[in-house]
């Protein structure tokens, strides 16, 4: 899953040392964001402001009262029990076809697939460097039988998939680091990273490798276009939209396939991001109180996206995020809708319902259905 943002704690150098006659200099301090209303996603022909209120739009109260309706079919992961029952980290999951879900576990390096019971009917990868080996997985995309996994180790790795068969097919080596992976529904993949320069790339891939068309622009101290932290789950695409969180402006920005810059939905209690510019040129962001945590497209047209907030009790404790909010938008006419506080995660749409999942107590996905 996501890696939500943590807290950066700059340590100075003390005012006084014994038999010191100077103090030392100051330390470098980050640059401290702006709040996101004050600044320029001006690229975009607009900018909508995501609120807390029910939505009009007939479609999205439809979807809305699906989601909030939906009933529990099944678990997957358990606290104890054999090496195929427990989980170790839940990176990414689709489901490929009714009844089975494939999840792809980062921390064991494996592809799994189970039923809706839980019962485990497929499982390929180990760590490694050779062909259906992982270094760093972080996403998984499907599209047809072929399954991506975007490995950090600059791969792009292929499957086939079939009837619980799988097929290796030769890697992409990809020149930037890779955290993200969207199947277009031509096959052609959209990957997200960064270089060894730093720089943030949103690329759509052809099929040698190489970038076959850029989306977005790198982040610039007075234009901010495209923005992210290094994350897996902030990049998603459907039939001819392409939509993605940026974690450092609070927003998820949306484009057409072809590149242009569509809308971007601003999400409320953001209220600025902690930015690092190293010498290098490579750029981290710290996110404050309040981060995107998910974000996928429920179906062709409406997206999903979740913002983790900390209350007051959670940053005196120093606890995990305590409160997520969810809405949905539609990137086609700027509505949105607030659905509540109280969801799990969502990973992704199965079609006839959704995937959510848990870190806490132990790793574990859910199967929803919605009511007929």
């Amino acid at each position: 899953m996501l890696s939500l943002g943590k807290a950066v704690v700059f340590a100075f150098a003390a005012l006084f040392l014994c038999g010191c006659n100077s103090s030392p200099p100051p330390a470098s301090q980050p640059d401290q964001h702006p709040r996101a209303e004050l600044l320029g996603s001006s690229q975009f022909p607009e900018i909508v402001n995501v609120t807390r209120t029910p939505g009009s739009s007939p479609a999205l109260q439809a979807l809305g009262d699906a989601i909030a309706n939906a009933v529990l079919l099944g678990q997957i992961g358990e606290i104890t029990g054999s090496p195929d029952e427990v989980l170790g980290l839940v990176g990414d999951a689709v489901a490929p076809v009714p009844g089975e879900v494939i999840v792809l576990d980062s921390r064991m390096n494996e592809l799994r697939v189970y039923d809706y019971n839980a019962r485990l009917l497929a499982a390929t990868g180990r760590a490694g460097e050779g062909p259906g080996e992982f270094q760093i997985p972080k996403a998984i995309s499907m599209v047809g039988d072929t399954i991506y996994v975007a490995d950090e180790a600059q791969r792009l790795h292929r499957f086939l998939y079939e009837d619980h068969e799988w097929k290796v097919q030769p890697p992409i080596n990809t020149p930037i680091f890779l955290n993200d992976v969207c199947a277009r529904p031509d096959g052609s993949p959209l990957v997200l990273g960064f270089s060894m320069e730093g720089k943030e790339t949103l690329f759509r891939l052809a099929p040698d490798g190489n970038p076959q068309l850029s989306f977005g622009v790198p982040y610039l101290q007075d234009n901010v276009d495209l923005r992210f932290h290094f994350s897996s789950g902030h990049l998603v695409c459907s039939a001819g939209l392409v939509a993605f969180a940026s974690e450092a402006l609070g927003e998820v920005l949306v484009y057409t396939d072809d590149g242009s810059m569509l809308r971007a939905f601003r999400l409320p209690h953001f209220q600025g991001a902690i930015i690092n510019f190293h010498e290098t040129g490579r750029i981290e962001v710290h996110a404050g109180s309040a981060a995107i945590h998910s974000l996928a497209f429920v179906d062709a047209r409406h997206l999903l996206v979740q913002m983790a907030e900390r209350t007051e009790d959670s940053l005196g404790d120093n606890l995990p995020y305590a409160v997520l909010h969810t809405f949905l938008i539609d990137p086609t006419n700027g509505q949105s809708s607030y659905l509540g506080s109280d969801m799990d995660p969502y990973l992704a749409s199965t079609g006839s319902g959704f995937l959510t999942s848990v870190e806490v107590p132990f790793p574990q996905i859910k199967v929803w259905q919605y009511p007929t």
